[in-house]
């Protein structure tokens, strides 16, 4: 059994979101558990919050508590936001919990995003006519949403 001696080498010792990330959308692993039903985590998406869908900062949250199994691989890890996060640890089914969450409080990345764009003060119905009036220039269209995303503090990744 390993002892942690404090949380910097416990996080330390984990996989990095992406690993987590590619593990859980590899090879059907959702599916392969067990746990849930067949293709219910097919919309698992980089940057989103693996129970809610928020596109927040992550935590790597532990499925099985590090205290009673001390496994930090990528099967015993999901990403959740910090609601999330929190709300887990006070359930002892954490798959029950998992699946209660997808089924009822699951929204779309595209939900969150329109959130913070509204809570940052940007009138969406406005901006959407103004990217309208881009026409064909997918360059004015392009420049036009990045600066509404970085007006939000929302973080974009160049692919």
């Amino acid at each position: 059994m390993t002892i942690y001696l404090n949380n910097r080498f416990k996080r330390s010792s984990m996989p990095k979101p992406d690993i987590i990330l590619k593990y859980w959308n590899s090879n059907n692993n959702y599916e392969r558990l067990g746990k849930l039903p067949s293709g219910y985590f097919s919309m698992v998406e980089k940057g989103c919050c693996f129970a809610c869908g928020n596109i927040t900062l992550l935590h790597r949250a532990h499925i099985i508590p590090l205290a009673q199994c001390s496994d930090n691989k990528a099967e015993n890890l999901h990403l959740l936001c910090p609601g999330c996060h929190n709300e887990s640890e006070s359930h002892p089914a954490y798959w029950t919990w998992l699946h209660y969450k997808r089924c009822n409080h699951w929204k779309s990345k595209d939900y969150y995003i329109v959130e913070r764009l509204k809570s940052a003060g940007i009138n969406i119905d406005q901006e959407i006519e103004r990217h309208e009036s881009f026409g064909t220039n997918w360059e004015k269209r392009e420049s036009h949403i990045k600066e509404l995303l970085s007006i939000a503090g929302i973080l974009i990744e160049n692919n």
